[in-house]
């Protein structure tokens, strides 16, 4: 079976895809009635008027002394108003010891667990007025019908400004993150909640990827049926990822893998980097050196079923050795009429992301082409019958782009300098290809592994 094939059965055995995901809930249906309705409650009590605008409300109401004097309802909205917004109430240390005031006298735990609520979905490391936020929390660990003082306990989540580290700590691929995150209380919409993204983010870095089953588990964690949960957080993921793999080539079927849940959380960067904006540069390149390795195999493994064995055989062995040697930087497939329905039937069958273009209306409906980008040079390498054209540096105003969903011949022929596939078994055109690349990168051929492997 050849390499591409192989990666996607090695993919339909990694795993569910995006679309399956296991949902965990309470371990009772009483339980589970409580907290939806503590959830209902916290979202009501969200603001209904602009930050900025209940902000000064309340900031004229207290500097009036008539804090006390507003409605319950205002004072409960509190804590969505306490950090962001014009003028974060966060600010001001008597407005907010005003308010704790206000939460002892009242304990109630609906008040306890908006403030939570707020707390979570407003994190940062550098909040202000946390220490005293914290407080009213510890204290409301000790009503004895708040049903998160628990779980909020058992792993110091209020302990200390910053996150719990025995709540990091107590993340483990032997449990799925969601079983974790549910036994502290983080769900219907606090498990993407910002305290969480920063735990993911401490999370990722513990967590070694080179195992497949860590790897699996990261990704389980970071996504709700394919969407990333935490995109704040989106470079601490593709250090966990990438990051085995800065020396060593992994596997066809963990590559494979790797680039269809990347795609599937970040896109292609090939074609819309701007969903990649914040990725370290040095991530991004690593990425598309996966892509190019996979876009290459894909295009010689689906054209290779279709072509004369003698002929493609020499093909794979030629354009392997450079990408084996590392000094091909970037890759485009376009399939032709009869490829391109081939990849569409593979890929559909396999659930597979991959990106592609389509070469419209090619002379023989088996004809694809495979574009290069080798230092200065832009290839592209015809299928079958078809010639290898090669763009230098001063013609590259006239190369063909890469990255787009369709082409036709004219795009990708009409260079000065080509050759025909003629003398594979003497090498001839191979060293004709050679020398130009050569001459205009200073990349020296791999004349050892031209020859095919038998």
């Amino acid at each position: 079976m050849t390499k591409f094939k192989d990666a996607l059965s090695d993919l339909a055995a990694a795993g569910p895809s995006s679309k399956a995901r296991r949902s965990f809930s309470p371990r009772t249906a009483v339980e589970k009635a409580l907290v939806r309705l503590d959830a209902v409650v916290a979202r009501k009590l969200e603001l209904d008027e602009p930050i900025n605008q209940f902000q000064a409300r309340i900031l004229n109401a207290f500097v009036d002394n008539r804090f006390n004097a507003l409605p319950t309802a205002d004072i409960r909205r509190v804590p969505w108003a306490l950090w962001g917004g014009a003028m974060p109430l966060s600010d001001h240390p008597d407005l907010v010891a005003a308010y704790a005031a206000a939460m002892r006298r009242a304990r109630l735990p609906s008040w306890y667990s908006t403030l939570r609520q707020a707390y979570f979905q407003s994190y940062d490391p550098k909040l202000v007025q946390a220490e005293k936020v914290l407080e009213l929390l510890r204290e409301g660990q000790a009503i004895q019908k708040w049903r998160w003082a628990e779980p909020s306990e058992r792993f110091r989540l209020f302990d200390l400004p910053g996150m719990s580290e025995k709540f990091v700590g107590s993340f483990s691929v032997a449990e799925a993150a969601d079983e974790t995150l549910e036994q502290a209380g983080f769900q219907l919409g606090l498990e993407s909640s910002r305290y969480v993204g920063y735990v993911f983010q401490a999370v990722c870095g513990r967590t070694d990827c080179r195992e497949a089953e860590n790897e699996r588990w990261l990704w389980e964690f970071c996504q709700e049926d394919g969407t990333l949960r935490y995109r704040e957080h989106a470079q601490a993921l593709v250090d966990s990822f990438l990051a085995p793999w800065e020396k060593l080539q992994p596997t066809a079927g963990r590559r494979r893998v790797l680039i269809d849940r990347l795609i599937t959380l970040l896109g292609d960067p090939r074609v819309n980097r701007a969903r990649w904006e914040g990725i370290a540069a040095a991530r991004v390149q690593q990425f598309i050196g996966l892509l190019t390795r996979d876009s290459i195999e894909m295009f010689l493994d689906i054209v290779g079923d279709n072509a004369l064995d003698h002929q493609w055989r020499y093909r794979r062995a030629f354009w392997m050795s450079y990408l084996n040697a590392g000094v091909i930087t970037d890759a485009w497939v376009l399939f032709g009429p009869i490829a391109y329905e081939e990849a569409r039937r593979v890929l559909r069958e396999t659930k597979v992301t991959t990106r592609y273009a389509r070469l419209d209306r090619p002379s023989s409906r088996d004809h694809s082409v495979l574009l290069l980008k080798l230092g200065d040079l832009t290839i592209a390498e015809f299928s079958h019958m078809g010639r290898v054209w090669i763009w230098p540096p001063k013609d590259a105003q006239k190369a063909p782009r890469l990255y787009r969903s369709t082409y036709t011949v004219p795009d990708v022929t009409g260079a000065e300098i080509y050759f025909v596939h003629a003398g594979s078994d003497t090498f001839r055109w191979q060293a004709n290809v050679a020398d130009v690349i050569r001459k205009y990168t200073n990349i020296k051929p791999f004349n050892a592994d031209w020859k095919p492997k038998r």
